[in-house]
């Protein structure tokens, strides 16, 4: 007696079709009288623990009491960036696995640094900022690579930049950076930046800083560079890319217990027909060999393309969003200079046939047709707030950049870098000398204050420094 689904005692196709005959209301009403219901529980479940979720979440990012350090490095700087690349190695140690307890009830979220520097009337200044309780990871990443540094609290610089009263006198272009090819392809690093018979070093980051250099009075220009410690996944998807660049088999397959079974039984069935195959006098057929390599037959880009992502794909990766915001009173706005001056200084990074940066469409400060001065607004109103709440959600999408690339895009210049305005330290600290007397803990004044020899008076644009 063949199988068969009844309702009511009759055929299920059958008690459909009269339902539907009575109309959608009747039969949504029908659907979920008969057990529709459980659907609809499990939705409104979920959804109510994902809205629960939510603000666990949003309790434990508070939680962290972000701060923000600026670096000063000394003036006769001859580090490259491979001493950034060493301290954003050393930064990805605060990735965590959370237990399932932390995710699902504490709300536990990784948490993420930014790399930002920023332009206050032509001041510049660099600045991490992190949770606090990552402020010795921090340290400690900068001092090993820049012993001679000078790390200072200070107080968050966009404070003063407040929705309500900020559009009534000043304006703002922003957006946010997308790569304009698969993740998996690198951009071009600071490696690529070698004369190659000089061996000279060309900085990267040098039209950045003549641009940043230039900001006068009334214009500032903020760079921000969220990163997030991941685990090693997303190499994955580079390692899929590649195989498929060649011609290579997919490897791998159906894994676990599982797919060891399947496997398992995939074999027995290939001999069978094998044994079955087999006459008299003749010899097994082999089985059809896969399909070669087609690494020989591709073009010096196709292979250099492959090359670079295996390359990009074998050092440590962080989940990152890229913030530009350039502001400016509406009298010495100029966009020819902040906008298009900062877009100019990101081509060096790109790479023809790999990858480089792009405007991210959704976010930049610029709409047409309908409702303009409205929807721009808002949009200007979004990436602000993005940008103070150092967020990885808001905006458009994040994508994985490795360590190699991150030291390309940040990293303090070196000595032929000539910005009259950044923030260098003054003198080379020097080491206390052995055996100095040393007094007990307790005798120790909780705070000291000292008087300087002489009064420094301070720069009007500079970031006031945390008590």
């Amino acid at each position: 007696m063949p199988f068969s689904i009844e309702i009511g005692g009759q055929p299920f196709f059958e008690t459909m079709m009269g339902w539907i005959a009575q109309g959608p209301f009747v039969f949504a009403l029908n659907v979920f009288i008969n057990g529709g219901w459980i659907f609809v529980v499990f939705l409104v479940i979920y959804g109510g623990y994902l809205g629960w979720l939510d603000n666990r979440q949003g309790k434990f990012i508070n939680s962290w009491n972000r701060i923000f350090l600026a670096i000063d490095v000394p003036k006769m700087n001859e580090q490259t960036p491979k001493a950034v690349e060493q301290m954003l190695a050393h930064l990805a140690g605060a990735y965590k696995t959370p237990i399932k307890k932390e995710v699902h009830w504490d709300g536990f979220v990784q948490p993420w640094f930014t790399l930002e520097l920023i332009s206050i009337e032509g001041y510049i200044q660099y600045i991490i900022s992190a949770p606090e309780r990552y402020r010795d990871l921090v340290e400690a990443a900068v001092y090993s690579q820049y012993p001679d540094a000078e790390i200072t609290q200070v107080e968050d610089y966009t404070k003063g930049f407040e929705t309500k009263t900020f559009f009534q006198t000043h304006d703002l272009w922003g957006t946010e950076l997308a790569l304009k090819n698969d993740q998996a392809y690198p951009i071009r690093t600071y490696p690529q930046f070698e004369h190659v018979l000089s061996g000279e070093f060309l900085d990267p980051l040098g039209p950045l800083m003549e641009i940043v250099g230039r900001m006068s009075r009334g214009e500032q220009l903020w760079l921000q560079i969220c990163i997030k410690p991941i685990k090693d996944s997303w190499i994955e998807k580079s390692e899929a890319l590649v195989r498929k660049l060649i011609g290579a088999k997919k490897s791998g397959g159906s894994t676990g217990i599982f797919g060891g079974i399947v496997k398992e039984f995939e074999g027995i069935f290939q001999e069978m027909l094998n044994q079955i195959n087999i006459r008299p006098g003749e010899t097994a057929k082999k089985e059809k060999s896969d399909m070669p390599s087609l690494m020989q037959h591709l073009s010096p880009g196709e292979k250099a393309a492959v090359e670079a992502i295996q390359l990009k794909a074998s050092k440590t990766g962080f989940q990152c969003k890229i913030r530009m915001m350039y502001l400016a009173h509406r009298e010495v706005m100029n966009k020819a200079k902040g906008v298009e001056g900062f877009m100019g200084a990101m081509r060096p990074f790109e790479a023809l046939g790999l990858n480089g940066f792009k405007v991210e469409k959704r976010t930049k400060t610029a709409v047409n047709y309908l409702l303009v001065k409205q929807r721009l607004r808002s949009r200007q109103i979004k990436l602000l707030r993005a940008y103070k709440s150092r967020s990885m959600w808001l905006g458009g999408g994040f994508f994985v950049l490795n360590i190699e690339e991150l030291a390309t895009l940040y990293h303090f210049p070196t000595i032929s870098v000539k910005a009259p305005l950044l923030k260098r330290t003054e003198a080379k600290r020097a080491e206390p000398p052995f055996g100095i007397p040393i007094t007990d803990i307790e005798e120790i004044p909780t705070k000291v204050t000292a008087k300087p020899a002489e009064a420094k008076e301070t720069p009007p644009s500079e970031i006031p420094i945390v008590d």
